[in-house]
């Protein structure tokens, strides 16, 4: 039997036929195929992973921080405990957000066409 969570992680990404196909068969697959079964979320040429990894936390870096922290959260919420749970809390941390400074800051880079400059408050 897979370990590691494989036999209840495998289905819900890749679909049941896909992981029972891997599973039963143990067979070994690429990158290619881990990115069409969504293991991965993207895949990039050998050695530069790294530079990757860092472009994609520099975009979210650059993100408002509040928003980022409470988008993580009901993302995590909806996967383990379902969308119902998720959408309880949706709608008030929202607004809370859109009351923020940074999403007054969102607004007024939006209207002078700047980079914005959030705080996470």
């Amino acid at each position: 039997m897979a370990t590691g969570g494989a036999t209840l992680r495998m289905a819900e990404r890749a679909g049941l036929g896909n992981a029972l196909l891997h599973l039963l068969t143990g067979d070994e697959f690429g990158s290619a195929e881990a990115l069409r079964l969504n293991f991965v979320q993207k895949v990039v040429p050998a050695g530069q992973a790294l530079d990757e990894a860092l472009r994609i936390a520099d975009a979210i870096a650059a993100q408002a921080p509040l928003a980022v922290v409470a988008t993580r959260k009901n993302a995590l919420k909806a996967v383990e405990h379902g969308p119902v749970l998720a959408m309880q809390d949706f709608i008030a941390v929202q607004q809370g957000l859109s009351r923020s400074e940074d999403a007054a800051e969102g607004v007024r880079s939006f209207v002078e066409k700047r980079a914005a400059k959030f705080q996470g408050r």
